[in-house]
């Protein structure tokens, strides 16, 4: 006998080290998981251990235990969660080693980080600067119910066993902004509309867009920066309202609770099992296991959102169970036995909607994408600057006044399953000589793999599997020009009344020149800039060889603009600042670089968990002096510590226009430190 319970003490250390199959980790997760709050092997045995696997010789009869225990928990480390969440190291985040913090600054503002967030796309002023740091916790409430069935009518040492907790989940991102320069200006005409946008008409906080759903007014108050004599901007109505779409998916919490919370029956665990070896110092056992899901399924509106249970999976496995009491004292009161759990489950596949960032770009669910399509009018390209051609060609598409987050076009409804979960618990009781008390001490280990996706081909949801071809990266892209020509003096009225004369864009958009919708995209744009190296305040400063910034030197598939094909009439398309100059034909891209499913990193979306736990209870059990019946209850505490890891497979701000071949993240490993106090207690009828 002694040789069967080596044997099978090693198979369960083989069962528990089935972790080590796990995958590198990937880039910063747009889903975040947890182990089921049903998945505890630890908490299941701690307590009642002396309750449960009885060895009765000569009984035939049912014996069972009920039991409840109550559990708080509550995580720790918030660095892990939030290097996991939006990407591991400092190539993605900044703070110290305490708290990490995301930058956000626009475009114009000097020296900016490379980890910073562009805040164009958020609809703030090019000059606006804040930080915001994250304190991220999720709390547990529950309450656990467990039945053990002892099934010596049917065989001895069989058994059916079967537990469910309600749960009550607070997740909370605890971020704070610090806005350092609110910035005060306005956007150049081109930039998102055919004319410039005031700075009123823009977002105050980077909060405003992920939490509130805010975006800036396009279509109120466009202004030009065109000089009259002696006064300043004119003001304009848009011939073409341009759409900023809000934030629809992977949105954060409001930030006047910020917390998102649920209440509901996790995973309803069950085991029907047999114990083959059984005497009183020692039991061995296997058992068949599953999981009822009644927890809840991502569903992408959120980012951190709050999960019970394991993703609303159906699950099927074994489970191994084995104690050993090696040494009693003489009184026969005093003992001291090792204790064995181990479960291996299958989570078999079910529909959940995730939100998806780019391949090699962390947090690109928050970058901005720009529709395109046909007709095009009045665009045509060609190679050389600074005039206009015979033969120019046209793209195939056109900006059509619309913009997106990418969180809006990449929400998929994806089949999600997981090889293998393992949850392994090893455990030391130690009765006491008074018989009643006795203490737990022990060690856990859980490890869920790699998930894997699959698609309905039949039936996609999303708007980048419905509408290929149709979205492109703005970047930090112009998507207006203006016709060279044609700019005739226009009345404007100055500040003190009197009449003045203007010229510029501003006659243009007054009905004397041609404001054109370009074909631009920035397929090496990233969250933390785009390519046309925009470097400070000014119209002039930065740009590609030369080019300045505002007439796209840095998008796609570069070529010069003009309204026509052929130069007999045709004529230039520049950028606003003082289109008469030479030197400033605008580049547009021919043709656009446009997004398809295989740009979205599927890969780096997935997820695989792996936590060691550390625990001990105090227990006791009330003497039964009518031998039928006992009552019990148990004191404990753990400490999980998760394994965190994740990164870009590429650096976060590779920003190359002449190669940015971003590759798929690898699966990210995510689990939360987390600390825990429960309270047991049961009746044993016998």
């Amino acid at each position: 006998m002694e040789k069967q319970f080596k044997f099978s003490f090693a198979l369960a250390l083989l069962f528990s080290g089935a972790f080590v199959l796990g995958n590198a980790c990937g880039g910063a997760t747009p889903h975040y998981i947890i182990r089921s709050q049903s998945v505890d092997s630890a908490r299941e045995l701690v307590g009642w251990s002396q309750e449960i696997n009885l060895y009765r010789p000569g009984r035939c009869d049912r014996y069972w235990t009920k039991a409840i225990t109550f559990e708080y928990t509550r995580t720790f480390s918030p660095r892990d969660i939030t290097q996991c969440l939006f990407g591991d190291g400092d190539s993605c985040l900044t703070g110290d080693c305490g708290v990490r913090s995301i930058r956000i600054s626009g475009s114009r503002v000097e020296n900016r980080g490379d980890n910073d967030w562009l805040a164009d796309y958020f609809g703030l002023p090019t000059d606006f600067q804040s930080e915001i740091t994250f304190k991220p916790r999720i709390e547990n409430y529950l309450v656990d119910f467990n039945c053990y069935v002892g099934l010596d009518n049917w065989r001895q040492g069989m058994y059916f066993r079967v537990h469910a907790p309600v749960v009550h989940t607070k997740w909370k991102l605890n971020y704070k902004e610090t806005v350092s320069a609110r910035g005060v200006a306005d956007y150049d005409g081109g930039y998102f509309s055919d004319g410039a946008i005031r700075r009123d008409a823009l977002l105050d906080r980077f909060t405003d867009y992920v939490v509130k759903c805010k975006v800036p007014e396009l279509s109120r108050g466009l202004i030009l920066n065109s000089s009259c004599i002696g006064t300043t901007a004119g003001e304009i109505t848009a011939a073409n309202t341009t759409v900023f779409e809000p934030l629809k998916c992977a949105k954060w919490a409001d930030e006047c609770c910020d917390s998102l919370h649920d209440t509901k029956l996790s995973d309803i665990i069950w085991a029907f099992g047999w114990n083959i070896w059984q005497c009183d110092d020692y039991h061995v056992g296997f058992n068949i296991r599953g999981a009822i899901p009644t927890g809840t399924r991502p569903n992408g509106e959120f980012f951190f959102e709050p999960i019970i249970g394991n993703g609303h999976h159906w699950e099927l496995g074994v489970g191994f169970t084995t104690h050993y009491t090696f040494w009693r004292g003489c009184d026969d009161k005093r003992s001291l036995g090792f204790y064995i759990d181990a479960n291996v489950t299958h989570l078999f596949a079910d529909y959940q909607c995730r939100v998806f960032d780019l391949k090699g770009r962390c947090n690109s669910r928050y970058m901005l994408a720009l529709s395109l399509g046909e007709p095009v009018e009045d665009l045509f390209t060609q190679a050389t600057a600074n005039s206009v051609q015979d033969g120019a060609t046209a793209p195939n598409s056109q900006f059509k006044y619309h913009f997106a987050p990418v969180a809006n076009l990449t929400k998929e409804r994806v089949k999600v399953s997981v090889g293998a979960q393992v949850d392994a618990t090893f455990m030391f009781n130690y009765q006491t000589a008074c018989g009643n008390w006795s203490f737990d001490v022990g060690y856990n280990i859980w490890w869920r793999g790699c998930e894997k996706f699959r698609f309905d081909q039949c039936d996609p949801c999303s708007e980048l599997r419905l509408n290929p071809n149709k979205w492109a990266l703005k970047g930090d892209s112009h998507v207006f020009g203006y016709t060279v020509q044609n700019f005739p003096a226009c009345p404007c009225v100055l500040p003190t009344g009197a009449s003045g004369v203007c010229s510029g864009p501003l006659g243009a958009l007054q009905g004397f020149g041609k404001i054109i919708p370009l074909s631009p995209s920035q397929k090496c744009a990233t969250v933390h800039e785009g390519a046309n190296s925009f470097a400070g305040p000014n119209s002039d400063d930065g740009g590609i060889n030369g080019i300045r910034p505002t007439r796209n030197p840095g998008v796609d598939n570069m070529q010069f603009a003009q309204d026509q094909a052929n130069a007999t009439g045709a004529e230039q398309i520049v950028d606003r600042y003082d289109p008469t100059a030479d030197g400033l034909q605008t580049k547009t891209s021919n043709n656009p670089v446009l997004l398809t499913w295989d740009d979205v990193d599927v890969c780096g979306a997935k997820v695989q968990g792996l936590s060691h736990k550390i625990f001990f209870g105090v227990n006791y059990v009330w003497d039964d002096e009518c031998d039928c019946w006992t009552p019990y209850f148990t004191l404990g505490a753990e400490a999980e510590f998760g394994d965190n890891k994740s990164g870009c497979k590429t650096n976060c701000n590779a920003v190359s226009p002449s190669n940015c071949d971003f590759q798929s993240g690898d699966c990210s490993k995510c689990a939360p430190n987390q600390w825990g106090v429960w309270i047991k207690g049961g009746i044993s009828f016998d």
